[in-house]
C-alpha cells in the first residue's frame, strides 16, 4: 500500500512537470511568432546584433517615424517660406 502511494505521488509529480514544460514551450512558440526580428550590423564587421520587436511595438515605431517626418517637413516648409 505504501509503495502504491509513492508510485502515485511520483507519477503525479512527473506528469505535472511534463505539462508545465509543454506549456512553457507553447508560450515560447507563441511569443516567437509575434516577434519580428531583423539583423543589425554593429560597428565591427564580423558581428551582427538581432533586434526583435513585437508587431505592436513595430507599428508604434513606424507611427513615430511618420510623425517625426511630417514634423520635419512642416518645419522646413515654414523656414523656406
Amino acid at each position: 500500500m505504501k509503495k502504491l502511494l509513492h508510485l502515485i505521488f511520483f507519477a503525479l509529480l512527473v506528469s505535472s512537470c511534463i505539462s508545465t514544460s509543454t506549456q512553457v514551450s507553447n508560450q515560447n512558440e507563441a511569443m516567437s511568432k509575434d516577434l519580428l526580428c531583423e539583423n543589425e550590423k554593429t560597428q565591427s564587421p564580423s558581428s551582427s546584433e538581432k533586434n526583435c520587436l513585437s508587431q505592436e511595438e513595430l507599428k508604434e515605431l513606424e507611427e513615430k517615424k511618420r510623425r517625426d517626418l511630417l514634423s520635419e517637413q512642416r518645419r522646413r516648409a515654414r523656414m523656406g517660406s
